[in-house]
């Protein structure tokens, strides 16, 4: 599940949905990216992600599953 700045959900069939409508509207760029372990097997990421002139602050939640990182 994905939050927008506004607080709508995203679900991650909405999102794979959009992606061919999104594509080449716009450069992204992201930096500053950290990770806080939360358990054994679970990292918090945050990172910066900016856009034309807008900067926001971004979170994911990753776990190991079967030796691979999953969002």
């Amino acid at each position: 599940m994905n939050l927008a700045l506004q607080g709508k959900k995203w679900s991650r069939e909405d999102i794979v949905e959009r992606l061919p409508l999104e594509r080449d509207q716009y450069q992204i760029q992201s930096s500053d990216y950290k990770a806080t372990f939360l358990a054994a097997g679970v990292v918090l990421v945050t990172y910066i992600s900016k856009r034309n002139e807008e900067s926001y602050l971004r979170s994911s939640i990753w776990r190991e599953i079967d030796n691979n990182w999953q969002m």
